[in-house]
């Protein structure tokens, strides 16, 4: 199958997993059906939801004949409900998204146009992190050579970058973009719990799927107490070592030289089980097996130490970056309003603040990007976004009331 380079013409199946999300999920679909790429469909696949996750999917797809709704009669993991969806998926891409997750209003338009422009099979972009609950400040996924300019994703790269090595960021949370083609042969590990995602993108990049990253942040990232993804049980971590060891000899005898790699990546499961052992024996007050632990592995302690330090952090977080309630109104002037803003290809023109909540920028930096995902206004907010940088900005202010070039934005009434 030829890779389309007509990025308007290409039909996107978004899917959308989920279970018990009913709190968060009208948020993540309605950032779905508000894409400027509007040629989708969005399969919602609820894993036998015990809330009101059904229905609310439902509401939306008596108004919109776009959303697919799929119900399981028994829960049965992510893996399992991602597959149902690609099985019924009839789109040229396959998108992920979580259903406590939100996308900017261009994200599937990014990345249909990177994906044209770089002839790739696989597509991602940068994540931001925000915060449900304690309201730390928004951060980024990526720093370094990763955030300057997209990059190409090999199977040995993506092998280190989820094995704990510093300064690599960690491939497996990226929600990715997949040719169709690509997926037509593959599907989850249904044995797995966690890490789904990762042993999935792997074995499609082992397949011959070119995969590149866009870092630009597009897809917002929730973090909170009921997320899978932080919890990582010993259970779960035992199904994903031996997922790993399924793989690793078929691996290494096509390509051996991912055996370092993926011997470093069992080694960072190890430890993840080690630690994993060690919070279930503290939370069961289990002296004895705690002192045998970490006798056996006295990093454990460190590690222990840091994650108590990082819980203390949160629950004193000071709150992020708010509009205060006077303030119900934040205009965004793009100084080049006659120049359409490049911002697919990886290096988006610097914006520089003026000031908080009368922004005139240039360029939008990775700083102002953050700056912008950190308003919360305490009542009604409206944006008023002057110039196509502007309009593209506005898109990191989740709650507003956008004006855009003097006309009020009627793109999206779901």
């Amino acid at each position: 199958m030829m890779p389309t380079t007509d990025a308007s013409a290409a039909f996107v199946s978004v899917i959308m997993a989920n279970y018990n999300g009913a709190r968060h999920l009208a948020e993540a679909i309605r950032s779905v059906l508000c894409q400027s790429h509007s040629h989708l469909e969005l399969i919602f696949s609820d894993d036998a939801s015990s809330d009101d996750s059904v229905q609310i999917a439902s509401d939306f797809a008596a108004l919109d004949s776009r959303v697919k709704v799929l119900a399981a009669e028994s829960n049965s993991g992510p893996a399992r409900a991602r597959n149902r969806a690609v099985d019924v998926a009839t789109g040229d891409w396959i998108a992920i998204v979580d259903s406590d997750d939100i996308l900017h209003p261009d994200r599937l338009l990014h990345l249909l146009n990177g994906a044209a422009r770089e002839q790739a099979d696989i597509v991602a972009d940068e994540l931001m992190y925000f915060h449900d609950g304690p309201r730390l400040p928004t951060t980024l996924m990526f720093s370094g050579r990763y955030a300057d300019a997209p990059f190409s994703v090999t199977a040995d790269l993506f092998v280190r970058c989820n094995s704990g090595e510093a300064d690599l960021p960690n491939l497996g949370y990226l929600k990715p973009m997949i040719r169709s083609s690509v997926v037509s042969n593959l599907r989850y590990d249904e044995t797995l719990k966690i890490g789904e995602d990762y042993d999935f993108l792997l074995r499609a990049i082992l397949s011959g799927a070119t995969f590149v990253v866009f870092p630009i942040p597009s897809y917002f990232y929730r973090r909170h107490g009921q997320s899978i993804s932080h919890r990582l049980s010993a259970v779960a971590i035992a199904a994903m070592i031996a997922n790993h060891d399924k793989q690793h000899q078929s691996i290494v005898k096509r390509l051996p030289d991912l055996e370092r790699s993926l011997v470093a990546r069992r080694r960072s499961l190890e430890a993840g089980l080690r630690f994993a052992n060690l919070v279930d024996a503290v939370k069961k007050r289990e002296i004895a097996q705690v002192v045998r632990l970490i006798g056996a592995d006295p990093s454990l302690l460190f590690r222990l130490g840091s994650s108590f330090v990082e819980r203390l952090t949160k629950a004193k977080a000071s709150p992020s970056v708010r509009a205060e309630p006077s303030v119900a109104e934040i205009e965004l002037v793009d100084e080049n309003a006659g120049r359409a803003a490049d911002i697919s290809n990886g290096r988006p023109r610097r914006l520089a603040p003026v000031r908080p909540f009368e922004v005139g920028f240039n360029y939008l930096s990775r700083y102002d990007w953050c700056e912008l995902a950190n308003v919360e206004p305490d009542g009604d907010l409206t944006v008023i976004a002057r110039g196509p940088n502007a309009i593209y900005a506005s898109g990191y202010i989740r709650s507003k009331r956008l004006v855009a070039d003097g006309m009020e934005s009627t793109k999206c009434h779901v």
